[in-house]
């Protein structure tokens, strides 16, 4: 009772560092909520930014398309090479990238997949239909009587019915879920580092030395309580997504399986905070190792940027990630088939991952120990 005394007093001292990251993590949570929620519009903003990538120049309704967007909308150049347009993607140079193929099919490039797409190929696809209607009977102007057919006639309109309004809140959730896999991992390894760093620090070992206690019982109390403030934390977490999702959404099966597959992800991260906490020399070396460590594995896990979007040499790296492995059993539950062989390969990868690096902290707090004897 006393060490877990002193470790509630230890939290308390070092809490701001802790909260900073909380706070960080409900403001992209609450504005990630808000944008999810937003029902889609008739009408496509004519300041999105698009670009063409025409290869079938010899087709003069090609270059009509072309004209077409680049009068509705922001018109960008974008080289015709896959990395380049990842990053055009990704930086925000351009929102939107249609490529049309030299046998006249057309593909289509986003970095994230919302109504502005769907309007804007719903625009294209009503612009090649009615040039080609007008086409058939030999209207004249056909450009300039398509342009205004599309703008004046055609409404589209979007019905959200209940599997659709489901499929968004379960994707908010999958957002939720995916951001806290670098905010909790950050948390823990800030916490536990405090923790560790106080209770054997010179004047507690010299007390404890004198003290009834042995140092087995007191490193026990320790790793009881580093797991309880683990605990804490996910509770934390797992309360403010009741907040936000309502209770009907986590007390259903999705909302089960998000929430086993978050509390699946505290061992490996228990494990990596456990052993960064052993090897780090300061205050300021654990925050540097935390900061560097938690955005470098959210980066090539997909958590910030989709993982389609990286190339392929991180995804091998990713293999060592627990966020990789966790963010998959999030994939799985949006895609319906979350009790498969595959699920079960990540959540052994993901103990295997814990385990690995409690093993290692054990071997450095053994030799350490050798060392001072």
């Amino acid at each position: 009772m006393t060490v877990f005394k002193a470790y509630l007093n230890i939290m308390k001292k070092n809490s701001i560092g802790i909260m900073i990251y909380f706070f960080i993590f409900v403001l992209i949570s609450v504005l990630s909520m808000v944008s999810s929620q937003k029902l889609p519009s008739d009408n496509v903003d004519s300041n999105i930014s698009v670009a063409v990538i025409n290869n079938d120049r010899d087709n003069e309704f090609s270059d009509k398309i072309k004209k077409y967007l680049d009068k509705n909308y922001s018109m960008k150049y974008v080289k015709d090479d896959n990395e380049t347009i990842k990053e055009s993607l990704i930086s925000g140079y351009v929102q939107y990238v249609l490529k049309i193929n030299d046998d006249s099919s057309l593909e289509y490039y986003v970095h994230k997949d919302d109504e502005s797409v769907y309007l804007i190929n719903s625009k294209i696809i009503e612009y090649i239909q009615i040039n080609k209607l007008l086409s058939k009977y030999n209207v004249k102007n056909i450009e300039q009587k398509s342009d205004n057919i599309i703008s004046n006639d055609i409404k589209l309109s979007f019905h959200i019915n209940k599997d659709v309004k489901k499929a968004r809140i379960i994707n908010s959730m999958y957002r939720y879920y995916n951001y806290q896999l670098f905010v909790v991992l950050a948390i823990i390894m800030i916490g536990t580092y405090f923790i560790e760093s106080r209770f054997y620090a010179g004047v507690v070992k010299n007390r404890i030395s004198i003290s009834k206690m042995n140092s087995r019982k007191f490193n026990l109390a320790v790793i009881k309580s580093s797991l309880s403030y683990i605990l804490f934390v996910w509770l934390v977490f797992s309360a403010l997504s009741v907040c936000i999702f309502g209770a009907g959404y986590i007390n259903s099966k999705v909302g089960y399986q998000f929430l086993l597959s978050s509390f699946i992800y505290l061992i490996p991260a228990s494990g990596l905070s456990f052993f960064i906490a052993s090897i780090s020399k300061n205050a300021n070396m654990n925050m540097a190792i935390t900061n560097l460590l938690t955005l470098t594995l959210s980066f090539i896990s997909g958590v910030f940027v989709p993982k389609e979007f990286l190339p392929e040499y991180l995804e091998k790296i990713a293999l060592f990630s627990p966020m990789f492995w966790n963010g998959r059993l999030y994939s799985s539950i949006v895609e319906g088939v979350f009790w498969n062989y595959s699920t079960i390969r990540y959540i052994l990868v993901q103990l295997l991952i814990g385990i690995t690096f409690i093993m290692l902290t054990l071997v450095i707090h053994k030799n350490r120990a050798k060392n001072e004897v």
